[in-house]
Order: structure tokens, then sequence, then C-alpha cells
């Protein structure tokens, strides 16, 4: 897990993710995942952009 707090005043471009998968084991009524999330924008009006695998 990782997180970045922006820093105020600066823009960001982007975001890059290399996402592997391999074979994970999964008992019954479990899952696995991996995503990026970018999330922009105050609590009440905030945008998002979710990419990944479950």
């Amino acid at each position: 897990f990782v997180s970045l707090e922006p820093t105020e005043g600066k823009k960001y471009y982007g975001g890059q993710v290399a996402i592997g998968i391999h074979n994970p084991s999964v008992s019954p009524g479990q899952f696995t995942q991996a995503q990026i999330w970018i999330q922009n924008g105050p609590e009440a009006e905030k945008n998002s952009i979710e990419i990944g695998w479950a």
C-alpha cells in the first residue's frame, strides 16, 4: 500500500503503476485486488479515476 499526499501549489500530470497478478491463492469467500486510484478535489466534489483488477 502506497499513499501520496500532494504538495499544495504543485501540479501533477499523471501516475503510473505496474500490476502483476501471478496465480494468487484465493479461498471461497475471498478475493485479491490490485489497483491505482487517483483522486482530486474537495471531499464534496471529489473526482476519481480507478483502474485495476479484483
